[in-house]
């Protein structure tokens, strides 16, 4: 890729768009099956969380896969790498998802076991 912006028929700058490569869309796959899983069971403010999740992730792995570009030597990228979007994940599932289950603290549990703890 050029580091000059792309032009449209009109000449007006256009985006440049970085896909998922493959592997990495393969990855982004099979974890939005899991994501979806724990979206269906969790309840209040921490389903509303992992339910913005897809969008964060991708988002996420467009920052780092730049950062990575910016601070090396190499080409511009032209997708996104396994390599980059298995390092979000990592922190999403990590320390994003646990953190958010203690922020939302009882807001988390499914109304199911709130319900229980009120019962109590």
């Amino acid at each position: 890729m050029s580091t000059k912006p792309q032009r449209d028929e009109e000449g007006n700058a256009s985006a440049i768009v970085l896909m998922l490569s493959e592997a990495a869309a393969t990855i982004f796959e099979e974890w939005i099956r899991d994501n979806d899983g724990a979206v269906r069971e969790a309840a209040g403010l921490y389903k509303g969380f992992l339910g913005k999740l897809r969008d964060v992730v991708l988002r996420l792995a467009l920052v780092a896969e730049l950062l990575a570009w910016a601070a090396g030597n190499g080409h511009e990228p032209t997708t996104i790498s396994a390599a980059t979007l298995v390092g979000v994940l990592g922190f999403v599932d990590d320390y994003a998802k646990p953190s958010a289950v203690r922020v939302f603290g009882d807001a988390a549990l499914p109304l199911s076991e709130r319900n229980a703890a009120a019962l109590g």
